[in-house]
């Protein structure tokens, strides 16, 4: 096989947007979180990117997001989420398969498992597309930020403590435009992805160091 080779990196955002989004000061922290994340792609030990990949989001996603979230809402409703295919057996198994087994190309993945279910399960519903847990437009949350959820967000995303971490003139400007652009638009679904980034990050520094507060 090629040599692998690490060319991933969660640091993504263009230089204008943390230009733009980050002070200074926060934007002089020595952190490169695509240095981080290509770290642990290294220590899954694989030899292709798909299971170095897979060990990275096992460690990560998996085990603080994607396995997490769908559980708790799962058992508030007696559904089982996924949970027969969380056995440390399986997930141990399906590691030791070669790629070849697991996909056969970007559309065809989850191919032995497919395989192993097909006199089992209807063709249409084998062969039907993967849909996400989703509940709610981006049009109606940005329509709910600009009437029911207004003066929780600018509460949060205008607390001064964030004027350690974010430009004010950015968020100001981000918050303007949400709240005159057509809310059908893809910049409008960007725009209030980072408001809310924004909201949700002020909420947990509160809690976080209102909680370091009480244990002082």
């Amino acid at each position: 096989r090629k040599e692998f080779r690490v060319n991933y990196s969660v640091d993504y955002a263009s230089p204008w947007f943390k230009q733009s989004l980050f002070t200074p000061e926060y934007r002089c922290q020595d952190l490169n979180v695509g240095e981080v994340f290509q770290e642990v792609l290294k220590a899954s030990g694989a030899d292709n990117f798909f299971d170095a990949w897979n060990y990275a989001d096992l460690v990560s996603r998996m085990q603080e997001t994607l396995t997490v979230q769908p559980d708790m809402t799962g058992m508030a409703y007696s559904v089982e989420i996924r949970a027969p295919f969380l056995d440390h057996k399986i997930i141990e198994f399906m590691a030791s398969l070669p790629v070849e087994m697991k996909v056969k190309s970007w559309t065809q993945n989850k191919y032995i498992f497919k395989k192993s279910i097909a006199k089992l399960i209807p063709e249409e519903v084998l062969r039907r597309g993967k849909t996400g847990f989703s509940g709610i437009s981006y049009p109606q949350l940005i329509k709910l930020a600009r009437t029911d959820w207004k003066k929780l967000i600018e509460e949060s995303i205008f607390n001064p403590d964030l004027e350690l971490y974010f430009q004010r003139s950015f968020t100001e400007h981000t918050w303007k435009e949400i709240n005159e652009m057509e809310i059908n638009s893809p910049r409008a679904t960007r725009y209030f992805q980072i408001i809310w980034s924004l909201v949700v990050f002020e909420h947990w520094h509160r809690l976080v160091f209102q909680q370091a507060g009480k244990q002082i």
